[in-house]
């Protein structure tokens, strides 16, 4: 069975896959009390409008965004009205028509807020040293 908590978080998925602002941006929580940690130390948003922000940014720097859960992955843990999802992704793009591979170690906290499952909370690390895509 899948869980909402699961289910907004591959829509976020396949936002990036589709490279589609809106679908991404629309799983991120409009509460004041949003935290996204991304792969690279400067990646730091606090608002679902600073992300939106760096998503455009992120989007025009990549192509053809495919995203797969390593095996044995996402971790669920879903009670009541609040989960959090976890595991592996694997992500290959191209940057200036070359392939890139990167696993992405990422963890989602989502909570339901107002009837909708959003992304309240997301970590991405990567064992990659420096920044994994310039943007």
């Amino acid at each position: 069975m899948v869980t909402p908590a699961r289910t907004v978080v591959e829509q976020f998925i396949k936002g990036w896959e589709g490279l589609d602002h809106n679908k991404i941006v629309e799983t991120i929580s409009e509460e004041n009390t949003v935290l996204i940690w991304g792969t690279d130390a400067d990646e730091v948003w606090r608002s679902r409008t600073q992300f939106a922000l760096a998503v455009d940014e992120q989007i025009s720097a990549f192509d053809q965004p495919r995203y797969t859960w390593a095996p044995g992955d996402p971790l669920e843990f879903v009670e009541s009205s609040s989960g959090v999802v976890a595991g592996t992704l694997r992500v290959e793009f191209v940057v200036d028509q070359s392939p890139v591979q990167v696993e992405m170690r990422s963890t989602f906290f989502v909570q339901e807020q107002q009837g909708e499952w959003r992304i309240a909370h997301a970590h991405f690390s990567t064992a990659e040293p420096g920044r994994v895509v310039n943007y």
